[in-house]
């Protein structure tokens, strides 16, 4: 969602809560693994600058709970007019804090928080994660590795293969794509497997104690959530905006459809090669078996990545489901 829609929908949302927002102070709390800069290079000037908003953005280590993330950010306790405004985890910070402060924040505005849940917190902790980038990695190398190692001939020897694949093909270490494609989903699976975040994403995940207690807690304070939806190859452009986090870049300027090219570039290449053993099989019927098994290994990876990796990503995210809303007058 871009950020005019963001502000304009957040502008909505306060003044449909009778809310003034004007010189009002606001705390931006950042999500699980991140830092104050998430909000501070460029959401919160913005919202301070235009609807004068007194912003306060602390930073705290998200590695050990809600809760203790809570206590770590430091929000100062007696401010009614306050609004808090969280991402992901960070809502459900603001709602902690609101928890045990009924009178701490006139309101919460939380975007992309997992208030039921994260489906893939749960696939972190049970090891789909795990198995969806190791099999995204049997795949993906399956048919340079096949080749041999020496990828440039490989490539380059596919006559009207355009120079731009080989180059992106050679830059980009086959072995290490499958990293990439599940690169937030692969950071949070080593930081578990390490050790840090164990907490946080058993807290995150969906029917997990913390979330089941926090839920059934009533907590008059107004509240709303935005969510962003993708319908263009979710995986691949999320998995971009891990690998190029929005922070580092002026937004207006972001491209978050990088990856997506690359990737689709090469399933090109990787259908070329498929297609070259299909013929071959037939050129060279006395080496049909070796062929046929080429174009299979090969179509593995052009499999994967034309079709594949979504269903994979969705599968383990959640991100593909059916939502029934119900609206009513009043």
């Amino acid at each position: 969602m871009k950020l005019i829609n963001i502000i304009f929908i957040f502008i909505l949302l306060l003044s449909g809560l009778s809310i003034k927002a004007q010189d009002r102070p606001a705390t931006w709390l950042h999500g699980l693994g991140g830092d104050r800069d998430i909000w501070a290079n460029h959401y919160s000037p913005i919202f301070q600058n235009q609807r004068r908003m007194n912003s306060g953005i602390p930073d705290y280590n998200t590695n050990n709970g809600v809760v203790n993330s809570t206590n770590a950010s430091g929000i100062p306790v007696l401010n009614a007019n306050r609004y808090l405004i969280g991402h992901s985890m960070g809502g459900l910070v603001a709602r902690q804090f609101s928890r045990i402060n009924p009178n701490g924040a006139s309101a919460i505005l939380t975007v992309g928080t997992p208030h039921e849940g994260a489906f893939i917190a749960n696939n972190l902790i049970n090891g789909n994660a795990r198995n969806a980038i190791n099999f995204a990695t049997q795949e993906v190398v399956a048919g340079p590795l096949a080749a041999g190692t020496n990828l440039v001939n490989n490539v380059l020897s596919i006559i009207g293969l355009p120079g731009i694949i080989a180059a992106i093909w050679v830059n980009r270490r086959i072995d290490d794509l499958a990293d990439d494609l599940f690169a937030n989903i692969n950071q949070q699976t080593l930081d578990l497997e390490n050790g840090a975040n164990r907490r946080s994403i058993e807290d995150l995940a969906v029917d997990s104690n913390y979330l089941n207690g926090l839920n059934n807690t009533t907590n008059p304070i107004a509240m709303a959530n935005i969510v962003c939806i993708e319908n263009n190859r979710p995986g691949l452009r999320m998995a971009n905006a891990a690998l190029n986090a929005p922070e580092d870049a002026p937004l207006n300027t972001y491209d978050d459809g990088g990856l997506r090219e690359s990737v689709e570039k090469l399933e090109g290449a990787y259908k070329a090669f498929r297609v070259l053993h299909d013929i071959k099989k037939f050129i060279s019927p006395w080496r049909y078996a070796h062929h046929k098994r080429m174009a299979d290994r090969w179509g593995r990876g052009e499999d994967f990545l034309g079709d594949r990796f979504d269903v994979e990503y969705s599968r383990l995210t959640g991100a593909q489901r059916t939502v029934t809303e119900t609206f009513t007058d009043g």
